[in-house]
């Protein structure tokens, strides 16, 4: 076992690899057994940020657990100081299973969410004794970001306490590093992810992963395993620059960068919406490859007709899917919305003077909001032709059940071609543009 390093992962990416002609994109790559090294957790208590309380565990087959992002005490009580800046710090994953959760945790707290938030002050003491031999167990943790390991344990309280919130992430002024000139044109790959979602915007040779995230049935043990089909990482070694923008701060859309140090690697930045309080993205691993922005254009290439446009979000009422960047993608005329988890509807009642107009375009192709949910049923917007593709990026998730049946339906009856496969255990390739 080896003690957890206080490390920064480098912004600067490892050279790209040769690229192939651009119609052999898309292989299917199996990987060998991932072994991961285990990383020391803090000992005996860890203080918390409640992320999910419908999380599914990586380590057993889609089981409900909470899950929380915490820092060591020694951190927690740093923090306290009021003179105490605004640092990084050594963030960990936390999963309880749901049983073990509700048995340690009063009943009136077990789904209070926006109590332990991370731009409140409330957070949960975890009090717990790690079992370092073990492989299997009702709670386990590990530092984000090192590709670590779980250390599983044993865990014996949860009490709140209050410290100080998470300060937010505020926009850098003149933090855009532009993408060269490209001599190919760009092109838009979805991926298969289950309970997540990934997209990358490329042109075979630099470009833009658009959410990295992943879930149910792609959890983490399985992506470890011999036989894994990943179609994602083949593509990003011919990548560099590569770049990402972030729709949002739930776990789903960016823990493939946890799972995997190669990817994360090679992402130089990482743009987020502006403005947002999130303690995974203090972790010292990362914390210098986060760009927090507000509208803007990441591309606009003219010598191929290329544009990655985001637009931050104005909500009407403000939560975790509503703080966001809504990503537009354009090439050779065609067109791709991108909105994350922040339904048609929530685009049009946004506040902003550009989100609304977002919604009257056509497109040529969407990933649908919020894994298709219920929600993502209404106000969809329209399709250019017959050929629009609708792209549902969900698993199979026991609770949600994505993606909702009427979504499915009224994307069929707008006119969409409808791309779904909520049962794909790989990370495999879908064309969304040209």
């Amino acid at each position: 076992m080896n003690v957890r390093p206080s490390k920064q992962i480098k912004a600067t990416a490892p050279e790209a690899e040769p690229v192939e002609p651009m119609a052999e994109r898309g292989p299917q790559a199996e990987t060998p057994r991932r072994v991961r090294e285990q990383y020391e957790i803090p000992e005996g208590v860890m203080y918390c940020k409640l992320e999910a309380v419908d999380a599914r565990s990586d380590y057993r087959e889609n089981t409900q657990c909470a899950r929380l992002f915490g820092i060591s005490r020694g951190q927690f009580e740093r923090s306290l100081n009021p003179n105490f800046a605004d640092a990084s710090f050594d963030v960990y994953l936390l999963d309880i299973e749901w049983s073990l959760w509700e048995q340690l945790v009063v009943r009136e707290l077990r789904y209070e969410k926006l109590r332990f938030a991370d731009a409140s002050p409330e957070w949960l003491e975890v009090t717990y004794r790690a079992n370092r031999g073990l492989d299997s167990g009702d709670a386990y943790a590990y530092p984000l970001f090192m590709a670590s390991a779980p250390t599983f344990m044993d865990v014996f309280r949860i009490m709140p306490v209050v410290g100080r919130s998470v300060p937010p992430i505020r926009t850098a002024p003149g933090a855009i590093h532009p993408h060269p000139p490209a001599s190919s044109p760009y092109v838009l790959d979805g991926f298969h992810v289950g309970q997540g979602m990934c997209s990358v915007f490329h042109n075979g040779q630099s470009g833009f992963i658009l959410d990295a995230g992943a879930g149910t049935p792609v959890l983490r043990k399985a992506y470890d395993q011999a036989g894994f089909v990943n179609d994602l990482l083949p593509l990003v070694k011919k990548l560099n620059p590569l770049s990402m923008a972030l729709s949002h701060f739930d776990a789903d859309h960016w823990r493939l960068l946890d799972w995997d140090e190669e990817l994360l690697a090679r992402v130089d930045k990482i743009y987020v919406p502006d403005n947002y309080s999130y303690l995974p993205f203090k972790s010292a691993a990362v914390a210098a490859k986060f760009i927090p922005i507000g509208n803007q254009d990441l591309l606009n290439d003219v010598h191929v007709g290329a544009r990655l446009r985001v637009v931050r979000s104005a909500p009407a009422w403000s939560d975790k899917n509503g703080e966001c960047l809504v990503v537009l993608c354009e090439s050779n005329g065609k067109r791709a919305l991108l909105p994350g988890d922040y339904s048609y509807r929530r685009m049009v009642s946004d506040t902003g003077g550009s989100m609304p107009s977002l919604v009257k375009v056509r497109y040529d192709a969407v990933v649908v909001p919020h894994h298709g949910d219920k929600a993502s049923a209404h106000d969809i917007v329209s399709p250019v032709s017959s050929k629009s593709m609708a792209f549902f990026s969900a698993g199979d998730h026991s609770y949600y059940q994505h993606p909702n049946a009427d979504s499915v339906t009224m994307h069929k009856g707008k006119g969409y071609i409808v791309v779904s496969n909520n049962t794909m255990s790989n990370i495999k390739l879908q064309k969304l543009l040209p």
